[in-house]
């Protein structure tokens, strides 16, 4: 009795990880995604800015 109690606790304490962890890359993810976005945007001004700068010169 007592070691399926102990059995459940800690099946429960690793699910509970599990989910912390799953929750943490879920939003490593998005952060990643935030960035590749925001390199996509520096780009494509650094793009327009040497357009620019060609045409002056």
């Amino acid at each position: 009795r007592k070691l399926r109690t102990k059995h459940n606790y800690i099946r429960q304490q690793l699910e509970k990880q599990v989910r912390e962890l799953e929750f943490q890359r879920n939003n490593l993810l998005l952060q990643v995604e935030d960035l590749y976005f925001y390199k996509h945007q520096l780009e494509a001004k650094c793009e327009q800015s040497s357009s620019k700068y060609e045409m002056v010169v």
